[in-house]
């Protein structure tokens, strides 16, 4: 807007400079001379404005919304009370009080900017849903790059509406949903364990936000039923931030967020946990360039574990927030390195893409923006990826999955059936976010993968607990843990089939280590056998050095290719 479009511009601009400054600047002095007299009459108070602003930063909205009513009776003609009301009662999502008070600014016959208050209004309708009436607004506005993209807007979202795809939909009930916001859905690959952030304190519209606490809750199944929720004790939530929490597929690695953390990297910053037995270790700081000294959240380590998807604002990115990729390697006692930072150019825009979640089949990556076309707030979104590994234009999932409202924290089941979402229930005396489970059309399922705890099919699981001495084929017992576990997978999916393939480094020569990792690999199938599996369901290879993972020029490259890994395989194969 133009800097001489209000006399409170220019009376705010002096408050932030000094009396000789002030005489200095020949512009702000003829500025005053010229608009003095209208700034005695024109009744705005700038001093108000921006206290108020300070308090709405501060989160104390209902204070908020009193006093620009207040200052509304003094002076109903002044467009941006309308707006700064607007602007509070949008942070509420209470679309239909912005319609409500935009309108009685229309009334007033000496606003004193009806075009942007007209403007602001066909937003409020696109945001209620109303997208019709808001098309008719948009039209009566002279045509511009803005207009026309809002008109495409509008026209999207209402085709999406008018052509719903066929879902069920049900809440994960009170077990899983507490009384205040319901976010981040996760679940374990084998089902049992569920995970959410709850906004402690949150209760509707009213409150002041910086009271609100975010701590992660866990729910387990027993007996098919879902137990009732509880916080998870320290260290993992503190009396600070903790939510948007993610479980490894191989439940081997608790991920999730804190905020504002002494000695963190600042602002928001990823942790994770590795599970050592039936304990899990202290939270630990991921290293850069996971974390940057910007907003880092919503945490997905791929099934294959060589990946990390998350969200983050730091800069290199494409506007706001921005979906972002990281290598990842496993090292010594099971902790994680990270890599190579990409922003996924393809699928962010310059406003928010949040919450990613790359399926275990490696291939479709989901995410909510307010940047793509779609039905308004958070919209859930789907990418595949390429031939050429890179990622598609991203398609709306559709109505009614989306809504006016913000839709986010989307997960899928390994077999694609099922999906988890945090949405609203959009009703005036129960706001909040609440977590449902979604009963996926075939249409919108993606390509099924069957993970059995730690074991993914199409692919291979790294047994990374499995030790022998050196040179020798005889499992330590310090293995005998993560066996057993495999075992289990195996006893309670009798129709399973593994392929045990052994691994080495390059010291020594080829037939040595070939004969080697055969023995190792035969060692394990021994140990599984022994534990009452049917031999016919267990095969054994060795590959000695020919398969390497990373380089065998040092010892931490060797020491990663020294491995036994297991993978499904079909019940008919005879292939060795």
């Amino acid at each position: 807007m133009h800097f001489f479009a209000y006399p409170y511009r220019i009376v705010y601009f002096c408050r932030t400079m000094t009396i000789q400054s002030l005489l200095n600047n020949r512009l702000v002095c003829c500025c005053l001379l010229w608009w003095l007299p209208f700034v005695l009459l024109y009744g705005f108070d700038p001093m108000a404005y921006t206290a108020i602003q300070q308090q709405m930063h501060a989160g104390d909205l209902t204070s908020c919304i009193q006093r620009i009513e207040k200052e509304l009776k003094k002076d109903k003609n002044e467009a941006q009370w309308y707006w700064l009301l607007d602007d509070v009662y949008l942070k509420q999502s209470r679309h239909d009080q912005r319609i409500a008070i935009l309108q009685k600014g229309l009334k007033q016959k000496k606003l004193t900017d009806r075009k942007s208050t007209t403007l602001r209004l066909a937003t409020a309708y696109f945001d209620s849903g109303d997208y019709q009436q808001a098309e008719q607004i948009y039209k009566s506005l002279p045509l511009t790059p803005y207009i026309a993209n809002a008109l495409e807007k509008c026209r999207i979202a209402d085709s999406l509406r008018k052509h719903p795809v066929e879902m069920a939909r049900y809440s994960m009930g009170d077990s899983i949903n507490t009384p205040f916001d319901n976010l981040w859905p996760s679940l374990t690959a084998n089902g049992k364990i569920f995970c959410s952030t709850v906004v402690v304190g949150k209760r509707g519209y009213t409150g002041n936000p910086h009271l609100w606490q975010e701590d992660i809750y866990i729910s387990e199944k027993k007996n098919g039923v879902w137990q009732p929720a509880k916080a998870l004790p320290k260290p993992i939530n503190t009396k600070g931030n903790e939510g948007a929490s993610y479980f490894s597929a191989d439940g081997k690695y608790l991920f999730f967020v804190r905020c504002n953390e002494q000695g963190g990297h600042g602002s928001c910053d990823i942790y994770y946990m590795v599970k050592q037995g039936n304990s899990w270790s202290q939270p630990i700081l991921a290293d850069a360039p996971l974390n940057s000294e910007y907003w880092e959240s919503n945490p997905m380590l791929s099934a294959s574990q060589k990946e990390i998807y998350f969200s983050s604002n730091r800069p290199g990115g494409m506007g706001k927030k921005d979906i972002w990729k990281c290598d990842v390697q496993v090292v010594e006692n099971g902790l994680l390195s990270f890599s190579h930072a990409t922003c996924l150019r393809s699928i962010n825009t310059p406003y928010d893409e949040v919450s990613p979640f790359l399926h275990a089949n490696d291939s479709y990556l989901y995410f909510s923006s307010n940047g793509h076309a779609g039905m308004g707030g958070l919209d859930v979104f789907y990418s595949q990826r390429t031939d050429s590994n890179q990622w598609s234009q991203p398609c709306n999932i559709g109505y009614p999955i989306n809504t006016y409202r913000d839709e986010m924290g989307w997960a899928v089941s390994p077999d694609g059936k099922d999906a988890y979402l945090s949405g609203s229930l959009g009703e005036e005396e129960k706001h909040r976010q609440v977590i449902y489970r979604i009963e996926l059309p075939h249409a919108l399922q993606p390509t099924p993968v069957s993970i059995v705890q730690q074991l993914q099919i199409d692919g291979t699981y790294r047994l990374t607990r499995i030790l022998f001495a050196t040179g020798e084929a005889t499992l330590l017992p310090a293995s005998h843990q993560q066996l057993n576990e495999l075992v289990q997978v195996l006893q309670e999916n009798p129709n399973l089939h593994l392929l045990i393939s052994g691994h080495t480094d390059n010291q020594g020569s080829e037939a040595y280590n070939l004969q080697l990792s055969q023995k190792r690999a035969d060692s394990v199938v021994a140990y599984l056998v022994q534990q009452g599996i049917s031999p016919a369901r267990l095969q054994s290879k060795g590959y000695g050095f020919s398969q390497p993972i990373e380089s065998n020029t040092t010892e931490r490259g060797r020491a990663q290719n020294r491995r036994i890994e297991a993978s499904i395989i079909p019940a008919y194969s005879n292939d060795k």
